[in-house]
């Protein structure tokens, strides 16, 4: 019986820790992104009708192999990366923002606005799936 009641204090502790505790990323599932933030988003017209898989970004990043998805409320999609990967983006900060088709901000090459969303990259010079770096520029 000792270990049914350990396990449930643990679990109760767990569940209470998870209540405090704010979540590590500043965007959200279903296309949300908070101010002061870029998010990216796997699918098309931000993930809407697909999986849930999303990233946001504060600051540049040179090489984007070295992230993962968050899926849905959170969780860390270990199975996929952002690099080449990316089809929508949403700009709610205040920087204007470049995604580049390689790392190190190099190859092809969008700019977006303070502001901008575009759920469709296949129409911008970076393409779809195709971003390996992002360049956050507040001048």
């Amino acid at each position: 019986m000792k270990p049914i009641i350990r396990a449930a204090a643990v679990v109760g502790a767990a569940v209470s820790l998870a209540l405090v505790l704010p979540a590590a990323a500043f965007a959200g599932p279903r296309g949300t992104c908070s101010s002061g933030r870029v998010c990216l988003y796997k699918a098309p017209d931000f993930n809407n009708g697909f999986s849930d898989l999303w990233a946001d970004f504060g600051a540049d990043d040179t090489d984007l192999r070295n992230n993962r998805w968050r899926f849905g409320d959170h969780a860390i999609a270990f199975w996929s990366r952002v690099d080449n990967e990316t089809s929508s983006l949403k700009n709610d900060s205040a920087c204007r923002v470049t995604l580049w088709q390689d790392r190190f901000f190099t190859g092809a090459h969008s700019t977006f606005e303070p502001g901008a969303a575009d759920g469709y990259l296949p129409n911008n010079a970076v393409g779809d799936n195709s971003a390996s770096s992002i360049d956050i520029s507040c001048e």
